[in-house]
């Protein structure tokens, strides 16, 4: 939807006058993005330790291809430790390199600048992008009180960003502490 600004100069128009009008086009309204997480897994002969698996979708429903930047940002329980680096599976319509030093704390971008395309057709079928994030953790304590999920720093919280120019899109999923 547009967004009109002030019109410049300000006031009445003289005969003959020029005027500029500036309208921004944030075209947003139909990129969503979602996320699930299924049950950790145990590694074997580490029983510590957990295979934890979040599946992102971000979703374009308008006529128009968006640009968009993804990040994921983990929110774990105090307990937890992430061991080694997680990885990242795109699916194959997604046309940016993943960043190969995602960490999920301090370093969050999965991709920046990636161009998912117009939904075609009579009625318009959206076009989704999907994006796997498998981490291994280990539980290295037990704080009862943050095993179960109630947001940042409980059980395996997890949140995932789409931002298209100034507009964020977000969505979260936790799973409890194994």
């Amino acid at each position: 939807t547009p967004t009109i600004g002030a019109l410049s100069p300000s006031g009445a128009m003289t005969p003959n006058g020029t005027q500029s009008l500036t309208v921004t086009n944030t075209l947003v309204n139909g990129l969503t993005v979602g996320k699930t997480v299924a049950s950790p897994v145990a590694v074997s002969g580490q029983p510590d330790q957990f295979d934890v698996t979040y599946n992102i979708k971000v979703t374009n429903s308008t006529a128009s291809a968006i640009s968009y930047d993804l990040t994921d940002t983990f929110g774990f329980d105090t307990d937890i430790e992430v061991v080694g680096t997680p990885s990242i599976t795109k699916s194959s319509n997604v046309s940016s390199t993943v960043n190969s030093g995602f960490n999920g704390k301090t370093s969050t971008a999965i991709v920046t600048g990636e161009s998912i395309a117009a939904a075609t057709g009579t009625p318009l079928v959206p076009v989704d992008e999907t994006f796997a994030v498998k981490v291994r953790v280990k539980v290295a304590g037990f704080t009862a009180s943050n095993n179960a999920c109630s947001g940042t720093g409980t059980g395996l919280f997890n949140m995932v960003s789409a931002k298209v120019g100034g507009v964020t899109r977000t969505s979260s999923v936790c799973t409890t502490t194994p």
